[in-house]
């Protein structure tokens, strides 16, 4: 089949990709403690990091308790907001936990559930001590830096007889060898010659050794990368997998090198694979994790493109339009005109549902609108600014109209520049009016 029409079929898979949105995946964590020392039974704070795919921004997939006293849930003070932590990005999570009553070492045992992870637990050591300075013996004063200092001056008069005893034992040295006969020296030049021409020689094998070893290093660490860019179960852990055999690409002088040439054509099979299962909405849950890949680390708007189209299927219980109109953005910026036409048929559809007389059908519309506008579409802003500013289906709010007006006009819209001015003249006029 040819690639033009793998296209054009892989355009309307969207109608039938109805799969379960990819598992949310942990992939880094950290537990990171308070300076101040955790003095018994009061309150501490943690800070928490973690990174991962489609990672719940609610923190309900973490627990954290203290070992060796009853367990007690952690509380949650502060979380990102959002409702996901998506691809290349860490979230922060101020958590609150009391300390046991006793002075000592403890764990904090943290598990993960309804994600998938390497690590189903982290254990972080932690002590708990009294907030108190303790009198110290000054260092001058202890024993132990007295006896250290003795034994450093006896050491130090040894060194001292005994390098004087080495510097007359050289001179008589010297003396001798000055005197030997010029045949001697002769001798020994010529022997010094024929062992430095042996250490270049060994010097040169060793080194030809070396390189050898290095290339066959280099191939098994490219090689175990070129695995995990195909099969790893986490997305993020193949795009780095995938970014770092393309950098090892890149990095070759020697575009012919039979290995780099075998790379090349591997990912070629594994792209073209992808193209047809496009076709065939075969293996669903792997074409996805590959559109990803590319989407992202390749920056391929045709994968791009196919990822506007999955989250926008009507089947897909995963479908979010402002994850569409990002994709679609991304592909038209570099030029995609397939792109660029997908995102004018989804404004034109929010545009024909906000004009509508139908209330519901404007709802639906704004539904549409507020999606494309969180994504960062500046009609769509201006058009959650005007709905605010009228009341069109939600209580009027001059406020959050002025915030939608602003992130359009910082967008360098001057539209949107001017209604922001018209919003804060009216706001600033009801707070004189109500004071």
């Amino acid at each position: 089949m040819e690639i033009n029409q793998l296209e054009a079929e892989s355009d309307q898979f969207a109608m039938n990709f109805e799969i379960k949105e990819l598992d949310p995946y942990l992939e880094e964590f950290e537990i990171i403690l308070p300076d101040l020392p955790i003095t018994p039974f009061t309150q501490f704070r943690v800070l928490v990091k973690a990174s991962g795919s489609d990672l719940p921004c609610d923190g309900k997939w973490f627990r954290i308790s203290v070992a060796g006293l009853e367990l007690s849930d952690a509380t949650i003070i502060s979380q990102p907001q959002g409702k996901t932590i998506g691809f290349g990005m860490t979230g922060e999570w101020s958590v609150e936990l009391q300390a046991p009553m006793d002075v000592g070492e403890y764990w904090l045992h943290t598990s993960m559930e309804s994600v998938e992870t390497d690590r189903a637990i982290v254990k972080t050591p932690f002590r708990v001590e009294h907030n108190s300075d303790s009198k110290t013996t000054p260092l001058l004063l202890s024993p132990l830096f007295f006896s250290v200092t003795v034994l450093g001056a006896v050491l130090g008069i040894t060194w001292l007889l005994f390098s004087n005893e080495m510097k007359v034992a050289y001179k008589d040295w010297r003396g001798y060898a000055l005197n030997e006969s010029t045949t001697s020296a002769l001798i020994l030049k010529r022997d010094e010659n024929l062992l430095k021409r042996d250490k270049i020689s060994k010097r040169v094998i060793t080194d030809g050794k070396k390189q050898t070893f290095e290339q066959l290093k280099t191939k098994a660490t490219i090689d175990e990368l070129l695995e995990k860019s195909f099969n790893d179960i986490s997305v993020t852990k193949r795009q780095k997998a995938w970014k770092k055999v393309s950098q090892f690409i890149d990095s070759q002088i020697d575009v012919n090198n039979p290995y780099v040439q075998e790379i090349h054509q591997k990912r070629i099979e594994h792209k073209l694979q992808m193209e047809k299962w496009l076709a065939s909405n075969e293996n669903p849950q792997e074409l996805l994790k590959r559109l990803l890949v590319l989407a992202f680390v390749d920056d391929d708007e045709n994968a791009q493109r196919w990822l506007g189209n999955y989250y926008a299927s009507e089947k897909n219980i995963a479908k979010d339009l402002g994850k569409t109109w990002r994709w679609y953005q991304r592909a038209a910026n570099k030029g995609s005109v397939k792109s660029q036409k997908l995102l004018d048929e989804l404004e034109l559809q929010a545009d024909q549902l906000l004009k509508s007389s139908n209330p519901d059908e404007r709802i639906k519309g704004y539904e549409i609108t507020e999606a494309v506008a969180s994504a960062g579409g500046v009609n769509a802003q201006l058009w959650m600014g005007y709905r605010y500013e009228s009341g069109d289906g939600v209580s009027k709010n001059l406020n959050v109209a002025a915030n939608w007006y602003r992130k359009a006009a910082e967008q360098g819209n001057s539209f949107a520049g001017k209604k922001l001015e018209k919003v804060l003249s009216l706001i600033a006029k009801e707070r004189v009016r109500n004071n």
